[in-house]
């Protein structure tokens, strides 16, 4: 169900949606017959601006996608800038590809800035980065992606320091 404006070319949908994506990877560029990893969004009281493309929600955000998966509160998503900022209350808990009964990486952060030209994720507000016992914190972090956009590199900034539990020993770096 849904509300449609044709004079503002705005759509509201006050229930629940789910949205599917393919993103490009250079392997299903270059192959057709390569299959585009799946991305799979799911929130409600969406709003959509027809004339530009862009989708906005300010209510809870999950998504799943072949590394993991993660929730916000809040986004939006403009494919003329190919951005998507995920507004509040961030995390991803992602997969060891390498060993998938692993425990999986959790990162919590304030918000974060996909920038698809640039192949890279920004993250403001506290950010955390858990594995097991270990433990990142810092006030940002950069993460650079490569062409299956996957993480290649990351750089965090800002009072960082690392942990390592259960004997909560603290370096600050």
């Amino acid at each position: 169900e849904c509300e449609y404006d044709p004079a503002m070319q705005t759509l509201w949908v006050p229930g629940e949606v789910e949205m599917s994506f393919g993103l490009p990877t250079a392997a299903a560029t270059q192959n057709a017959d390569e299959a585009p990893q799946r991305v799979v969004v799911r929130t409600s009281q969406l709003h959509f601006d027809q004339s530009t493309g862009v989708a906005t929600t300010d209510a809870a955000v999950r998504f799943t996608f072949p590394q993991g998966e993660g929730s916000s509160r809040g986004a939006r998503y403009d494919p003329q800038q190919q951005t998507l900022r995920l507004n509040s209350n961030v995390e991803f808990r992602l997969k060891d590809a390498d060993a998938p009964q692993a425990a999986p990486t959790v990162i919590h952060a304030g918000e974060m800035l996909y920038l698809r030209e640039e192949s890279r994720i920004a993250l403001d507000g506290t950010v955390e980065i858990e594995k097991q016992a270990r433990r990142l914190r810092s006030r940002a972090a950069s993460v650079w992606l490569n062409d299956q956009n996957q993480a290649q590199r990351a750089e965090l900034t800002g009072d960082v320091r690392a942990e390592q539990r259960p004997d909560r020993k603290s370096t600050r770096l």
